[in-house]
């Protein structure tokens, strides 16, 4: 759930076979361009192939294997080989466009997905780091729309013109520098959110050395949520940079005791806060009569500005202190549960929220 979605991807990959990949190979080109996008997530179905053989325990093992070697760019590099030879096995020629073809298709997985909020293990197997740039949502329906438009483009220029080759190719490069410029607008309203919380968050009364970081938020790149933190401090504001008006900042506080440290001690929870970058506000409580500790990935907020997150570990205790189990909750109204809905079925509400001040 937590990264540029498969679709969007897919369609990635399909547009980057219309860039001269396509003419030289044909009308197949894009579909195994698509397809060859898509295969680094499948890592996800081998992290429930190493739980089944007891080589990924705890409820976050998916967090540290997903995005991990088949993100890196040396691993999707491989992917898009190996894509490639399969195909030229059965074409057996054009094989320098053949590897071309699939190498980009396959890069362009992780290139997106750093530009996400989450990020990705880039540099993996030589380093574990998280890469993200804060460009785009997860789910972002302008910047799907794009592509979806591109390929569009593409095939009824193909379609009406008679030299429909270099029609398609001029649109295929129109569209791709229009989703690519859509990524470098994101990146310039990220750090026109992060002044405009730094300024707010100041008033405030935060340190101005403070750390501040900017969040897009489901949708696209307008909305954004703004999270600083001093101390045991957050400060968080929601802005639509669409309407020029001021930020309204909420402050929260972290909760601390011996429970909490004891929580943030575990190896779990220590998964987690990696997975989210250190970004984690504990928030102690009581369920069924046992203390639990809540610790909320602050990146996204129930709202834009709220100070408990969409999705949380959750540390329960038992009567004794002791930790009696770890799970992963979402937050959303009703109460937790454990999992989320699916992020394209929150894009309508967040696609009408972008255009509300």
């Amino acid at each position: 759930m937590m990264r540029m979605d498969s679709i969007t991807q897919g369609l990635l990959g399909a547009v980057t076979a219309q860039l001269g990949f396509r003419g030289k190979l044909g009308a197949k080109a894009p579909w195994i361009a698509a397809a060859t996008a898509m295969v680094p997530d499948l890592d996800s179905s081998i992290v429930s192939a190493l739980r089944l053989v007891g080589l990924a325990t705890g409820p976050f093992a998916h967090l540290r294997h997903h995005r991990g070697l088949s993100h890196g760019i040396l691993g999707v590099v491989v992917l898009g080989a190996i894509a490639g030879a399969v195909w030229a096995a059965f074409r057996r020629r054009d094989y320098r466009w053949i590897f071309g073809c699939t190498i980009v298709a396959a890069l362009s997985h992780p290139l997106l997905d750093v530009c996400t909020s989450y990020g990705t293990q880039l540099l993996s197997p030589f380093s574990d780091r998280r890469l993200a740039l804060h460009v785009v949502p997860i789910v972002d329906l302008i910047y799907t729309g794009l592509l979806v438009g591109t390929l569009i483009a593409c095939g009824l220029a193909r379609w009406l013109a008679a030299r429909g080759g270099h029609t398609a190719l001029a649109a295929a490069w129109i569209g791709f520098g229009l989703s690519v410029g859509y990524l470098a607008g994101g990146r310039a309203m990220h750090d026109r959110a992060v002044r405009l919380g730094r300024a707010a968050f100041a008033e405030a009364g935060m340190e101005p050395s403070a750390e501040v970081e900017a969040y897009p938020t489901l949708g696209g790149i307008f909305r954004w949520r703004i999270v600083g933190r001093d101390g045991p401090t957050w400060y968080v504001a929601g802005t639509n940079l669409l309407f020029d008006r001021p930020l309204e900042v909420s402050a929260y506080d972290d909760d601390d005791g011996p429970l909490v440290d004891r929580a943030q001690a575990n190896g779990d929870v220590e998964t987690f806060a990696w997975f989210a970058a250190g970004q984690l506000r504990a928030v102690q409580g009581s369920v069924d009569g046992r203390t639990v500790i809540d610790l909320h990935d602050m990146r996204y907020g129930r709202t834009d500005d709220s100070g408990l997150s969409r999705w949380a570990v959750r540390v329960v205790f038992d009567g004794n202190g002791r930790v009696a189990e770890v799970v992963r909750v979402y937050a959303g109204g009703g109460g937790p549960r454990r999992s989320g809905p699916m992020l394209w079925s929150m894009a309508p509400e967040a696609w009408r929220g972008m255009f509300q001040p």
